[in-house]
């Protein structure tokens, strides 16, 4: 029995990763908003290596972007939070694995993810002020706030 939960955990980890790398060819201008970050180390892929991407929504909220991530249980000290010139949020860091993960004799259940995560959140040419980002993480909830720029506003002429 512990081969084949073995074997469908692998399968889901297979999967998860088949479709990160086929939502990876999506750039910001796709239709998705949010892709994989540029992780793994794959050819033209800068960017720190993952083993998983935590969950993200993505809210315009008037004059900024508000991006929540779930990562329970992560410390505050491992979390990384980049804004790139080119318009990429990349939110990154590690999860570890409890040492009694090492000292256990057996795995009955995996479903918590560990290791090194990382997530590229694409923003809108131009409609950010790099100057205006804060983040927060509170009991688990990472919250980044984007401020958005201020848009030139059209002079009327007047014409003599």
């Amino acid at each position: 029995m512990a081969d084949v939960d073995r074997t469908f955990r692998q399968l889901e980890r297979n999967m998860q990763r088949v479709l990160r790398d086929v939502l990876s060819d999506f750039g910001p201008g796709s239709p998705l908003l949010i892709t994989r970050g540029p992780t793994q180390g794959g050819q033209g892929r800068k960017g720190p290596p993952a083993e998983w991407m935590p969950p993200v929504d993505v809210l315009d909220a008037g004059d900024h972007f508000l991006i929540y991530s779930e990562l329970p249980g992560v410390p505050k000290d491992k979390v990384k939070v980049e804004l790139s010139d080119e318009n990429t949020l990349m939110i990154s860091g590690e999860y570890p694995k409890p040492e009694v993960y090492e000292k256990a004799q057996a795995l009955y259940a995996g479903e918590i993810m560990y290791g090194k995560f990382a997530r590229a959140i694409p923003l809108p040419p131009g409609k950010f002020d790099p100057n205006k980002v804060e983040a927060k993480l509170d009991n688990g909830l990472l919250t980044v706030k984007v401020g958005k720029a201020e848009q030139p506003q059209p002079k009327q002429i007047t014409v003599e």
